[in-house]
């Protein structure tokens, strides 16, 4: 499990959004449309109340998500959504 995801959720979690930002955008460039990724960003992008982002990101998760075989609400199992 690659560990941007888990720091991005424990800075999500930490209330360190910005951050958290910046970690699943570097994610996303060493493994585009990611889906643990795209779920941190738009978890991110919603807490910094950037909500056009946020609906972007999800629409991309949702899209890459489809096929999965479970439903995630963080990028993390290890901090899953509140």
């Amino acid at each position: 499990h690659p560990t941007r995801h888990t720091l991005g959720a424990a800075l999500l979690d930490s209330g360190k959004a910005e951050e958290a930002l910046t970690v699943y955008q570097e994610d996303l460039r060493h493994s585009p449309n990611n889906g643990w990724s795209l779920m941190g960003l738009a978890k991110a992008y919603t807490a910094l109340g950037r909500a056009e982002d946020a609906a972007r990101m999800l629409k991309q998760f949702n899209l890459t998500w489809k096929n999965a075989d479970i439903t995630i609400g963080s990028s993390c199992l290890c901090l899953p959504s509140k």
